[in-house]
């Protein structure tokens, strides 16, 4: 009976459990990538209404509505049929009513794995740009693990700053025949300012071991 009411599918409690914790040495990085310098100012804010505009703004505060995807863990690596499914049914999320534009998602968050596996150049159009090319609101994201530790010649995240932080909303190479701008967040870690919700995107990096 004990044991039963001290294992929950398979694996102890942690209210049984006593925990340690391993401390890495005072000063160390261990397994972090030095963060890409950030294009905008501290605190690093970024209004929504500078994104979508006054009018959309404003019919989000008189509706007290504001509507938005979130997902995560996006790339589709090689093999984007589920990616791409996802993607097609958040298209058809949009109303397209003009009385209520509320109604509307008004922006798509990604939670970080953007583009797998090492977050490199090459990758972005098929994993991002191709996949949410029919999509009608504006993308942010934060980056995961895998959206770091790029590989030579690229250093960390230098393909996600080019296509999420850019200084003004310029086609990117590698948005190829997608008409998406980059987005003009103001680092890889900031803060998303709406008039319902305020939304902090924090990033790791990449741990020890690039897990």
């Amino acid at each position: 009976m004990a044991n039963r009411l001290t294992r929950n599918f398979g694996r102890p409690r942690l209210s049984t459990q006593k925990l340690e914790f391993t401390q890495p040495p005072s000063g160390s990085t261990a397994g972090l990538h030095p963060l890409p310098k950030p294009t905008g100012k501290k605190p690093f804010h970024l209004d929504l209404a500078d994104v979508i505009g006054e009018a959309a703004i404003k019919a989000i505060t008189t509706n007290k509505k504001l509507v938005f995807h979130i997902a995560g863990d996006m790339g589709g690596i090689k093999y984007a049929v589920p990616q791409q499914i996802v993607a097609d049914n958040m298209e058809q999320n949009f109303q397209h009513d003009p009385a209520h534009p509320e109604n509307d998602p008004a922006f798509f968050y990604g939670l970080g794995d953007c583009v797998y596996f090492n977050g490199l150049a090459s990758e972005y159009f098929a994993q991002f740009y191709q996949p949410y090319e029919h999509y009608l609101a504006p993308i942010f994201a934060v980056p995961g693990n895998h959206d770091g530790d790029n590989k030579a010649p690229e250093t960390s995240l230098e393909a996600f700053v080019r296509n999420f932080c850019a200084k003004t909303p310029v086609i990117t190479p590698e948005a190829g025949e997608s008409t998406r701008h980059a987005m003009t967040q103001p680092n890889v870690f900031w803060t998303l300012v709406s008039p319902l919700a305020t939304i902090i995107g924090l990033y790791s990096n990449v741990p020890q071991g690039d897990g």
